[in-house]
């Protein structure tokens, strides 16, 4: 079914909002060319991934506000939209490690014994 606009003013047309649309692109154009002033400035490191992971996160959520139209929205609606993937992603991320870092260890432990059995056998 066909909308019909009966409010607008052929006269007045309402106005584009290409503005907005050009401010958020030049603030993400600023954002990702800091990002690669980092790149190719800073030492790679914990600190370089660290600037990483903001600027990728602030990046997000600032398409996620403009894009999406998030902005608009009331607070509850945005915090159950945003906040509950944040914390189930540093969820994921603290299981992950400490998984990564068990079979670590146990894949450590592991090759010494062996190492420890073939010494043992040539003597």
């Amino acid at each position: 079914m066909a909308t019909e606009y009966t409010n607008i003013d052929p006269a007045n047309p309402p106005k584009p909002q290409t503005a907005k649309i050009w401010k958020t692109f030049g603030i993400l154009v600023g954002i990702t060319a800091f990002e690669f002033l980092c790149a190719f400035t800073i030492a790679k490191g914990n600190m370089l991934i660290a600037i990483f992971i903001v600027l990728t996160i602030v990046k997000a959520f600032f398409i996620v506000a403009n894009f999406m139209h998030l902005k608009y929205e009331t607070k509850p609606l945005i915090y159950s939209i945003l906040i509950m993937p944040v914390i189930l992603m540093m969820w994921l991320t603290y299981i992950l490690i400490y998984e990564s870092v068990a079979t670590y260890k146990m894949n450590n432990d592991y090759n010494n014994t062996v190492i420890e059995q073939v010494e043992d056998t040539s003597k």
